[in-house]
């Protein structure tokens, strides 16, 4: 047997397919939204941290974030241009700040770059210092190279002549500098908002130094502070800078050990200044396990996604017996996304290769019991 047995065109519970909707999640897309406009809307840099365990949906919250943009469905998401990325890469200190910004516009794209430079008037570019306009008259008139220098890429002498820059971005440094002025030329072009989403971030916790962490938050908070200095000499003369950080609560918790811990050692340096700006009390949302009923939509919607459509079924969730299998499946996950997708597919791969007719919910605890995924304490008569 296969899943077109079963009435499948393809398998139903695929982990990283992000292509659904939003199941159990009102209460922290309400207050997820509700923040996003709330920053949008106001003026100044601000980091909106997005707490959860490995499977509780962090990274289907970013997508659907990015997604709300696309539609606009946030109040001032029109006047907002957006980033994705992961620092999941360790670079050397000297090159944080570099691997961010190139990041930052290699995911922000050419084309949408080229659309921005084409909206600022030839006589606003003055505003901006010499190697921002260059870069900006050539992407209006599509030289893909001006695009190749902001994402850190190197140049030949030629092509470094003709688009008349004569050094490559190579250092952090720069790079900050440059980000700066892509804030301006924003506000130029009639953005009022720079949206940065970091995914995975306890990836940098986990695998950068302490030293190579402070650097990172001490960027932010530079990119906080820019928007302060350059409003001071130029009232509304560049765009707000919204990070959203998605990482676990472990990775939270560390950073918090290792203020408390730098601040006793150096008085209040290394992180602290980073942390004091986030507010993290006020723009903090935390993800928990998702409830019975939420997981039961979550599965009925995945069968119903991916049904073919020429057989007629004797129940919406065959071959998934109802209720027992979904009792079985939320005891054994404890209501995290992940773990309930994963648990789904190994049950449906099992009874392909055993030939069951139906799969019942004594079908389910067996197999789970065979992976080791069932604990005893949870199990039904």
């Amino acid at each position: 047997m296969n899943e077109r047995d079963y009435g499948f065109k393809e398998p139903p519970f695929d982990i990283d397919s992000l292509d659904y909707p939003m199941q159990g999640r009102e209460n922290e897309w309400r207050g997820i939204k509700g923040l996003i406009e709330r920053s949008l809307g106001g003026s100044g840099s601000k980091t909106i941290l997005i707490l959860g365990d490995y499977g509780y949906g962090k990274t289907f919250i970013l997508e659907k974030i990015a997604g709300g943009f696309v539609s606009s469905e946030f109040e001032g998401a029109k006047k907002s241009v957006v980033a994705s990325i992961r620092l999941a890469e360790s670079e050397p200190e000297a090159r944080i700040g570099l691997s961010l910004v190139s990041k930052i516009f290699y995911e922000i794209g050419y084309e949408k770059l080229v659309e921005i430079a084409k909206k600022i008037d030839g006589r606003e570019l003055n505003k901006l210092e010499p190697n921002m306009r260059i870069i900006l008259k050539a992407l209006k008139n599509g030289n893909r190279n001006a695009f190749e220098w902001l994402i850190g890429e190197s140049l030949s002498p030629t092509e470094k002549k003709e688009l008349g820059i004569k050094r490559i971005l190579s250092k952090s440094s720069q790079a900050v500098k440059v980000l700066y002025e892509f804030q301006k030329a924003l506000k130029l072009a009639g953005y009022n908002n720079l949206v940065v989403l970091i995914d995975e971030f306890e990836y940098v916790v986990n695998v950068y130094s302490e030293k190579q962490v402070t650097t990172i938050l001490h960027t932010f908070k530079e990119i906080y502070d820019e928007f302060i200095r350059v409003n001071t000499r130029e009232p509304n003369s560049i765009v707000n800078f919204i990070f959203i950080i998605a990482m676990t609560p472990r990775g939270w918790d560390y950073l918090t050990e290792t203020e408390a811990k730098l601040s006793r050692k150096t008085g209040g340096g290394g992180i602290t200044p980073w942390m004091e700006r986030i507010r993290q009390e006020k723009y903090k949302v935390v993800l928990g396990p998702l409830n019975k009923k939420a997981i039961t939509l979550m599965i009925e919607d995945r069968i119903e996604r991916k049904r073919v459509e020429y057989k007629k079924f004797p129940y919406k969730t065959f071959p998934f017996i109802h209720p027992q299998f979904f009792d079985v499946i939320y005891e054994a996950s404890g209501g995290i996304p992940r773990d309930v997708l994963n648990y789904c597919d190994i049950v449906l791969d099992n009874a392909t290769s055993e030939g069951l007719k139906e799969i019942s919910g004594k079908d389910t605890e067996r197999i789970l019991k065979k992976f080791n995924l069932y604990p005893e304490k949870t199990a039904t008569g």
